[in-house]
């Protein structure tokens, strides 16, 4: 069976990560990161580079599933 085609960026839908907890730190770097961690603790979703602002920081956790 042949693969679905898929335009646009891919990310998860809004809301997938509302029961985890999220959250935003500056990392060694004095730059901006998330992670997402599930009810039993476990590091679940975690951001792939670092953001000048945390703005951007959220912004990307928003395309990854969090709900400010």
């Amino acid at each position: 069976m042949p693969m679905p085609t898929v335009t646009g960026a891919m990310t998860t839908p809004k809301g997938l990560g509302k029961d985890d907890n999220w959250e935003f730190y500056k990392d060694k770097r004095g730059e901006h990161r998330w992670r997402r961690r599930a009810k039993n603790k476990e590091i679940v979703g975690a951001s792939s580079e670092s953001y000048k602002s945390k703005k951007a920081s959220v912004s990307n956790a928003e395309r990854n599933g969090y709900v400010a």
